[in-house]
């Protein structure tokens, strides 16, 4: 992959109040047919879903670690953005979400800014198409700044919320590589994708804000290409804009063989219910993350559903 790499420098968490600092969260709410639909067709709906619920839970803690961390010098301003999936068409889901967002959310996190993913106006040039998630993050980037005052310069980092590695050092670093001069930093996935991409926004050059963004997520990438972070760093540099890579490379948590990445305290404490072959139910299935909104979503998934290989993987003590 082309880019700089990024030292091991200090995180900062002093900020000049000339800067915004923005941290965009992507995610999928954790409701049964919503989310991690390649891991639901491996292990069931209802254990997709209750790991669902513990990675989001743990990223939007992350998020709110870092906003309560910051040390913002007079005027500086920091914000947490979520993102997320809308339902559209099926009334029972949407309740679900809306519950969702309620109690794991507003309740819980009332300073974050919630809105719903929404497609962008870019249109697709010649024969390239704009990938999906492409035009739902030049969407969520242009809202963002589009807040960001006249006079100020703007950070602004999105993660998703597959990464259960992905902590509040990660995201210092992240915006450390911003504040030192660069103009974007990307943190590599094993799986050739990435798990955060940060870019700078100079209130002097505010009129190529959008074509940064659209370098960085324009119908020239596919997401789901496992080249998208080495594409992407190219594209950016391409544009003029100085790319550095973070050391550390994550994994995301997308399919059964991804499970050994679980830390301990979101892997099933047990999985199967030797009175019925069944799986446990909820206060069973996640040690220590909640199952927000999805009580009354979820259902039951037959114990002889799971491969025997992910049954192994599973059980692995940490």
């Amino acid at each position: 992959m082309q880019g700089e790499n990024v030292d091991h420098a200090q995180p900062i968490s002093t900020w000049s109040a000339e800067q915004e600092l923005h941290l965009v969260v992507f995610t999928k709410p954790p409701i049964a047919g919503l989310t991690k639909q390649r891991l639901s067709r491996e292990i069931g709906s209802t254990l997709a879903t209750r790991i669902s619920a513990a990675l989001v839970e743990n990223t939007l803690a992350t998020a709110y670690d870092w906003l309560q961390g910051l040390d913002l010098q007079a005027g500086g301003t920091g914000a947490v953005h979520l993102y997320y999936t809308p339902v559209e068409s099926e009334q029972a889901k949407a309740e679900c979400v809306e519950r969702w967002l309620d109690d794991s959310v507003r309740h819980r996190y009332p300073a974050f800014r919630i809105a719903p993913q929404k497609a962008s106006k870019v249109q697709s040039t010649g024969d390239q198409k704009q990938d999906p998630l492409g035009s739902r993050l030049i969407q969520a980037f242009t809202e963002v700044t589009s807040l960001v005052d006249e006079s100020r310069d703007a950070h602004v980092v999105v993660i998703g919320s597959d990464c259960p590695a992905l902590d509040t050092a990660v995201l210092q670093q992240a915006f450390a590589a911003l504040h030192a001069g660069h103009g974007a930093v990307i943190g590599p996935a094993q799986d050739g994708g990435y798990y955060l991409l940060g870019l700078a926004f100079a209130a002097a050059e505010r009129t190529r804000w959008a074509r940064v963004i659209y370098a960085a997520f324009g119908p020239h990438l596919v997401f789901s290409q496992n080249d998208v972070c080495a594409r992407t760093v190219e594209a950016l540099r391409n544009d003029g804009v100085r790319t550095i890579c973070l050391p550390v490379t994550l994994n995301d948590v997308d399919t059964a063989q991804d499970l050994v990445h679980l830390p301990a305290s979101m892997r099933p404490r047990e999985w199967f219910s030797s009175a019925n072959a069944r799986l446990h139910k909820t206060s069973d299935l996640v040690e220590t993350a909640p199952a927000p909104g999805s009580t009354t979503c979820d259902e039951e998934v037959d114990a002889d559903k799971l491969d025997p290989s992910v049954q192994n993987v599973c059980s692995r003590q940490v």
